[in-house]
């Protein structure tokens, strides 16, 4: 019960303890860092984007809506200098504006070159889903998650949607990718640790839910590298721990000059925000228990809406309604299960993606809005 690192001439890379218990889980989940596909998944892969563009293009050119159009009005139009130096509201996907700054200068301004961005991140995410399930899984199970991903409703409208969710998709997803090359090759390259910090960063660039991926992928780190570092085997793991390092500095240096706008804007209640998840009556504080009790309460109303509203985008993207989406939380359920099975390092990558962003929307400190976990949705899918 261990993986193989394909890097060296199919040689096996790792020796069984230094995987930490790998497991004897299910077959469909069992790590291949670098899966070779065939001609004939190149071939599918193609036609899947084809098809994902075919379906998107109708929409893309639609009237823009609330939160666009403030994208727009507020940042894709301003010099890229200040689309990066400005932070007022949350409004501001900073890579994905810059993105459409750039593609409504090269072809003019309209409701489809705002959205091309969106559009190219989201099908350019179908073949990195596929490689990233290969690595966990079989071709048929990789098959199975891409065609879902492309003839699922939410993913074709986030695709036509100028906003940067997409490109926090494919930032989660093709930061996996990496992550498995660096914590299984046995001297991972430093194009590939600077790979993973570009990608990494760019993400949470975007949005900050895409730095999610990147805590499951160092808590992750931490579990399985425990047992080396305890014995004094320290170099691998100072290593790896080298591309999560490089994409958290990378990061502070993209918003270490608006980090006080960032606050500003996560604290503030303004317009751009849209509908917030739980209306926050500041009530007059009460003492000691009951002041516990109050704060208690819009914890759980908060979590409880976003569930629901979560919920009710399923029920409205899959046949069958609310009874699709509970049968599509018991399969979730059995893949995490299945990922337990796994072992330490697949229910790591796996899982722990999806169980903080439930942390992060049962103890945000704002309004947590159900399309702020679009970077689990690869994880979600697999299992």
């Amino acid at each position: 019960d261990r993986f193989h690192d394909e890097s060296s001439g199919g040689q096996a890379g790792m020796a069984e303890k230094e995987v930490h218990h790998q497991g004897s889980g299910p077959s469909f989940l069992r790590l291949d860092p670098r899966p070779g596909l065939s001609r004939r998944e190149w071939a599918f892969l193609g036609l899947l984007m084809i098809a994902g563009t075919l379906l998107a293009i109708p929409g893309i050119d639609h009237n823009l809506w609330y939160d666009e159009a403030a994208t727009v009005i507020r940042y894709v139009r301003l010099p890229a200098t200040e689309i990066i130096t400005g932070f007022s509201t949350l409004n501001n996907h900073i890579f994905y504006s810059l993105s459409a700054h750039f593609t409504t200068w090269l072809f003019g301004e309209s409701e489809w070159t705002l959205r091309l961005p969106a559009l190219v991140f989201g099908i350019g995410t179908i073949p990195v889903l596929y490689v990233m399930c290969r690595q966990f899984s079989t071709w048929h199970v990789a098959g199975l998650a891409s065609v879902f991903l492309t003839f699922n409703y939410q993913f074709i409208w986030f695709s036509q949607n100028a906003r940067g969710y997409t490109a926090v998709m494919l930032g989660s997803a093709l930061a996996t990718v990496l992550f498995i090359r660096i914590i299984t090759d046995s001297r991972p390259s430093s194009r590939l640790l600077a790979a993973y910090a570009v990608v990494v960063a760019l993400s949470a660039w975007t949005h900050l839910s895409g730095v999610i991926v990147a805590l499951a992928h160092g808590a992750t780190w931490l579990m399985i590298s425990a047992g080396p570092l305890f014995r004094g085997e320290w170099r691998r793991p100072v290593r790896q721990a080298s591309a999560l390092a490089g994409a958290a500095l990378l990061t502070l240096l993209l918003y270490a000059h608006i980090i006080d706008q960032v606050f500003a804007a996560f604290q503030a209640h303004n317009p751009d925000w849209g509908e917030p998840a739980v209306e926050i009556v500041q009530p007059e504080i009460p003492a000691g228990q009951e002041l516990q009790q109050e704060q208690n309460k819009q914890t759980a109303h908060r979590l409880v809406w976003t569930a629901q509203e979560f919920l009710k985008g399923i029920g409205k993207s899959l046949p069958g309604g609310w009874l699709a989406a509970t049968v599509l939380g018991l399969v979730l359920a059995a893949g995490l299960f299945a990922a337990l099975r796994g072992g330490i390092l697949v229910f790591g990558l796996l899982a722990f993606p999806i169980l903080i962003a439930v942390l992060v929307a049962l103890f945000a400190i704002s309004a947590f809005l159900p399309r702020f976990i679009f970077c689990s949705v690869p994880f979600i899918i697999l299992l």
